[in-house]
């Protein structure tokens, strides 16, 4: 009888034993990862391959790219008015390439509220703020070698337009970059007297325009009419199309020897949704026809 105890005690520490092992194999084969050497065995890429993302994160973020392209745009308040020293700021620029020279890090409109940015082809965020600092809000650009494409909504306190990309030997600067939307020239021009008026109590206005008018949204309520100090109640016919455009004013308060202070409003785009810059002009009319 003591013979056959030892002999199932010594049986039931080799089981044990044999438990251990298995487990502790489980383990170390569950949780390779946990070992270096079994991770550095079984993934020896994984370090490299972060290492790798981590140089990308840490060149973009650190502004070692070089410039490849610029890009000209125009920033506009609420009313449709160029914000003048306007700061802009680059965040990390997100692209398939690294260099070793820097890009734009900020930038400032000029009084036309345009600005100038060097860049290399990516998502680029940026940051707006006023000439006092205030934050006014941000948007992101998706930028190629021959498009820049605002991809993010400006914040209610200011709008982009006008977004140009140019080479980065191209000569451009704040005073040659495009304009926006804007009026070139009228016809009468500002300060003009002796207007006629036709037979029908009407007189008109020829505009010529820096692109072609969204002629839907040349409405009456979106030109401003003013007769001395207030404004007068009037219709506004539209002829032309494109950039070359005529207004007929008339409806009833179209007098002879009386000054009109005209002004097309931000409510008229052009054909790309850009609102107009204003510029007002007053005319003297003369005696009708």
């Amino acid at each position: 009888m003591r013979m056959i105890h030892m002999k199932t005690i010594v049986t039931k520490q080799k089981s044990f034993y044999k438990f251990l092992i298995l487990l502790t194999y489980i383990f170390f084969t569950s949780n390779c990862y946990l070992n270096p050497v079994v991770n550095s065995i079984v993934s020896p890429e994984e370090t490299k391959e972060n290492n790798s993302g981590l140089v990308l994160f840490a060149g973009l973020s650190g502004g070692n790219n070089v410039a490849t392209l610029q890009v000209t745009g125009i920033l506009k308040n609420s009313s449709g008015v160029p914000i003048e020293n306007a700061n802009i700021y680059l965040g990390p620029i997100f692209s398939s390439s690294v260099k070793d020279t820097p890009v734009s890090t900020t930038a400032t409109t000029n009084s036309a509220g345009i600005f100038l940015i060097k860049l290399i082809p990516g998502i680029v965020p940026i940051s707006v703020t006023d000439a006092s600092g205030n934050f006014l809000g941000g948007f992101t650009l998706t930028v190629t070698p021959t498009s820049a494409t605002q991809e993010t909504p400006s914040s209610s306190q200011f709008s982009v337009s006008s977004l140009a990309v140019y080479n980065i030997n191209d000569s451009i600067s704040l005073e040659t970059a495009p304009v926006g939307f804007t009026i070139l020239s009228t016809n009468p021009a500002d300060g003009a007297t002796g207007v006629p008026i036709a037979g029908n109590l009407t007189f008109s206005i020829d505009y010529v325009f820096s692109k072609p008018v969204n002629v839907s949204t040349l409405t009456a309520s979106n030109v401003s009419f003013m007769l001395g100090a207030s404004q007068a109640a009037k219709t506004v016919t539209v002829s032309g199309s494109g950039t070359n455009i005529t207004l007929i004013f008339g409806g009833g308060n179209i007098y002879g020897n009386y000054s009109y202070l005209i002004t097309p409003t931000t409510g008229v785009k052009d054909m790309e949704g850009n609102s107009l810059t204003e510029k007002q002009i007053t005319i003297t009319t003369g005696m009708p026809l």
